[in-house]
């Protein structure tokens, strides 16, 4: 079994080449808005992409203050800050009393 393409008569225009045409105009269309559709996504990355790098940064320099105020803390912890803890567990112990005393009393 073959197939024969149809012959046209030579003083009717050429549809299928207009038809191809039309094809192929439609095609770079799509494929120009999907190059400016990939640009714009490519854009919005490198935008991530610098925000998530200033991000890093601050968390670091977050995480270096974080690390200096522990060790500053450390080197002074003394008097001052047991003074300080004995007292919320000497307010804690007297608001528990008081609980106790108004429900049993």
């Amino acid at each position: 079994m073959t197939y024969e393409i149809p012959t046209k008569p030579k003083d009717e225009p050429d549809l299928v080449v207009a038809e191809l045409l039309g094809v192929i105009n439609k095609m770079s269309h799509s494929n120009k808005r999907l190059e400016n559709i990939i640009r714009a996504y490519q854009a919005i990355a490198s935008s991530y992409d610098h925000k998530a790098a200033a991000l890093r940064d601050e968390r670091d320099r977050a995480r270096h203050t974080a690390a200096v105020l522990e060790a500053e803390c450390a080197n002074c912890w003394g008097p001052v800050h047991s003074q300080t803890i004995a007292g919320i567990r000497m307010a804690t112990m007297l608001q528990i009393a008081e609980a106790v005393d108004d429900v049993e009393g």
